[in-house]
């Protein structure tokens, strides 16, 4: 039996604008958020974000419930600052809400698995994901890639490249199953171009896609997997990999280079 690939397009039965009518209390920053004329939202993954010296200082405007997840978002200056759950449904389910607010650019860092040994010491800016979960298929027909929006890829790339950040723009996997990463899986996926596995990056794009909002990924490493053995992380102090601080002012620093160069 193949597996259930049906894609429909008709009226939706749940829709984040709904689910904000009967929520107000939790959707009561709308207005404020829309007030400020706010489009983009910066999206992290951070164990105990209140603990993190600039999240600290902001107002944290909304929640995303995840189930057993309370997934904060805060506001600095003309941005959200939005903290993700793992996974795809995860995913879907932040860019879906924060649209209610009026966001319309996403830009997301995360960690992932390095699956091409020669990439391991540089930053992954996402020109195309390969579409290995679920979440994707309820939003787009199906496909074995979907690409994020990739004049905001551009920019990203170009604002690392300014900040002389290593990096390269390549293809992630996107899996739900971290556990069944198995040898000839990764042997498949380098061979259709993948250079690490991650659980979110596909799902965000065919959101963005379906949605007409713009995406861009940008991924480090925070483990090796290859067909020989798994390491959990890549040591080197002066690496970005292994810090979530660090992570979240260096997003911050390309979201300002955005600004400038978007200005010139």
């Amino acid at each position: 039996m193949l597996p259930i690939q049906e894609y429909y397009d008709d009226e939706i039965f749940l829709t984040p604008e709904k689910f904000a009518q009967a929520c107000p209390k939790e959707f009561s920053n709308v207005e404020k958020i829309k007030s400020l004329n706010i489009q983009t939202a910066l999206i992290i993954f951070m164990n105990c974000p209140e603990k993190n010296q600039i999240l600290s200082n902001l107002e944290m405007v909304f929640q995303i419930h995840l189930a057993s997840f309370l997934a904060n978002v805060y506001l600095k200056d003309d941005i959200l600052i939005a903290v993700a759950g793992l996974g795809g449904p995860a995913a879907a389910g932040l860019m879906e809400e924060l649209t209610v607010f009026g966001i319309k650019n996403f830009i997301a860092i995360g960690s992932a698995g390095c699956i091409e040994q020669s990439v391991n010491d540089k930053f992954v800016v996402v020109d195309r994901a390969i579409r290995d979960e679920g979440t994707s298929y309820k939003y787009l027909p199906a496909d074995t890639y979907v690409t994020p929006d990739l004049p905001l890829t551009e920019l990203v790339y170009t604002s690392l490249k300014d900040l002389n950040c290593p990096c390269i723009k390549g293809t992630t996997w996107t899996t739900d199953a971290f556990y069944r990463e198995t040898n000839e899986l990764i042997k498949k996926r380098k061979e259709q171009g993948a250079v690490c596995v991650e659980m979110e990056c596909a799902s965000w794009c065919a959101v963005a896609k379906k949605k007409g909002l713009r995406f861009a990924q940008i991924l480090y490493f925070s483990d090796v997997v290859n067909e020989e053995d798994w390491k959990r992380n890549i040591q080197d102090d002066e690496y970005y990999g292994n810090n979530y601080d660090l992570m979240l002012e260096l997003i911050l620093k390309v979201f300002d280079e955005m600004k400038k160069i978007n200005n010139n």
